[in-house]
């Protein structure tokens, strides 16, 4: 009896991923106090809520980040990313992987941006005389198929036109981009023949 009262190493209260506590004192307790019964203190606690990062992420580059206390709502970013393509393939904006409406924060998160990959279409042309005789939209690699009738170009009474080929094309070729063939002819004069004829 009489005694001051000798307060112990400061209590710990293990948290939760919604909050943190900090020991905030002993009820009942103050400073010099000394006893005079039994007498049992309580540890009183501040609860205080967490918060987390959470981040928007595309082709490596954070586009969002904020932090967040838990619980709150998660909103996605305003800005629709893009990822560049090449002369092969192209890419739209699928989404973020992850991510819902509505979703909640319960911890550091990041969520990476999802695109859809498209193989890039190219238009193959075959002309004739300044006139298309084929158009075809292809994928990129796709075998470039010949027109199946083999073209022609009218002559006059001077010139004959056969088909000699069409310029640039090999065979086998793929698409690779916008390509126009252009038909070549082997141009020829015409030959007649001339008679002189007397008495029959």
């Amino acid at each position: 009896y009489g005694s001051e009262i000798t307060l112990p190493t400061a209590p710990t209260k293990a948290g939760t991923a919604e909050y943190t506590y900090t020991f905030a004192g002993w009820t009942g307790y103050t400073d010099g106090m000394t006893v005079d019964g039994n007498e049992e203190f309580t540890a009183n606690f501040t609860q205080s809520i967490n918060e987390y990062t959470v981040k928007f992420i595309a082709n490596g580059i954070v586009v969002k980040e904020e932090t967040l206390a838990y619980g709150s709502v998660i909103n996605k970013p305003d800005v629709i990313p893009t990822k560049p393509g090449d002369v092969q393939n192209s890419y739209t904006f699928a989404g973020w992987n992850g991510y819902s409406e509505g979703l909640i924060v319960t911890g550091n998160v990041t969520f990476e941006a999802s695109f859809t990959l498209s193989t890039n279409g190219y238009t193959v042309k075959f002309v004739v005389d300044g006139q298309t005789v084929k158009e075809d939209v292809l994928a990129y690699g796709d075998q470039i198929v010949l027109p199946y009738e083999t073209p022609v170009k009218q002559g006059d009474a001077q010139y004959s036109y056969v088909f000699d080929k069409w310029i640039g094309y090999e065979n086998g070729a793929t698409v690779t981009g916008n390509v126009e063939y252009v038909a070549i002819f082997i141009v020829s004069t015409n030959s007649y023949t001339i008679k002189f004829i007397a008495n029959g």
